[in-house]
């Protein structure tokens, strides 16, 4: 990506790192620590002082537990500061690829969402998505709005790792089997990030929102056999105890959907994609520890 100033906030995030040493996106990487989202103007003034060609919002209040106590600081970062971002993109007629989640939907639909299916978040971080996704549609010009599920990775806390280090560590691990949505790697989804800025570069009509997700739906007790069965075939474990789990036996409180699964058909069209199977995705993530 020579000769584009490509601005990707949120460094330390596992999409991020992803980006930068999966997909090899060269770009200047801004952690929170230079621009923090909690100040809004602070993201105008840099984004005028550095004046991209295209950013890449990978930042978000991501902790959906705390966000229902600390709704302020979520609205700031998901909501506010996006804002600022789409507005810039639309004064200086530049792309914005705004990264999203499968919580903007209750999950009463009980079949692979679309993206034009209507939203309806069910809890603090979802509302505060579904408004900064509102703030690039009715802001931009050129947007692509992409919205995943589950992201997992070798980088960071994140729930295969907590999983990896419980199963290492011997842990019985106790895994819901009554909700579903599609895990998706991050380094496929910075590949996928990568093609779209390709396109963009040769000169193509990304505009809208798009589902990108792993191609499998899943419980988060499968998920969790997965990533175990992974370690029992790479040695890291040579036994594993998963005991089955409702929502409700160990709830925080927060409402999620039940069935939150996509259909990326959009997208697989637009890049003519294959689909990846979950445990060949986990296996390349393992294979980094």
């Amino acid at each position: 990506m020579v000769g584009v100033n490509i601005v990707v906030f949120g460094k330390n995030g596992q999409l991020a790192k992803s980006l930068r040493n999966q997909a090899n996106l060269d770009a200047n990487y801004i952690p929170s620590s230079k621009v923090n989202f909690l100040r809004p103007d602070d993201v105008t003034d840099f984004l005028n002082s550095t004046n991209p060609d295209l950013v890449i919002n990978t930042s978000a209040y991501t902790n959906v537990v705390a966000a229902e106590n600390d709704k302020k600081s979520a609205y700031k970062i998901n909501v506010e500061s996006v804002e600022r971002i789409s507005n810039f993109a639309n004064q200086k007629k530049i792309h914005l690829i705004h990264i999203s989640t499968e919580l903007v939907f209750d999950g009463k639909k009980k079949l692979p969402y679309i993206e034009s299916d209507i939203t309806n978040p069910l809890n603090i971080y979802g509302k505060t998505k579904m408004l900064g996704e509102n703030k690039v549609m009715e802001n931009c010009i050129n947007f692509a709005i992409l919205r995943t599920s589950w992201l997992y990775s070798h980088y960071g806390e994140n729930f295969l790792m907590k999983i990896f280090n419980a199963a290492s560590s011997g842990k019985k691990i106790f895994g819901v089997t009554d909700r579903f949505a599609n895990p998706t790697s991050a380094f496929e989804l910075a590949r996928i990030i990568s093609m779209v800025v390709e396109k963009i570069r040769g000169g193509g009509n990304i505009k809208g929102i798009f589902h990108y997700s792993g191609s499998e739906p899943s419980s988060r007790y499968s998920f969790i056999k997965v990533i175990c069965e992974v370690m029992k075939d790479r040695n890291i474990i040579s036994k594993y105890e998963i005991a089955e789990s409702v929502s409700n036996s160990i709830s925080d409180g927060v409402k999620r959907p039940e069935i939150a699964t996509f259909s990326n058909e959009k997208i697989k069209t637009l890049f003519a994609l294959k689909d990846k199977t979950l445990k060949h995705c986990i296996e390349e993530v393992i294979d980094y520890l």
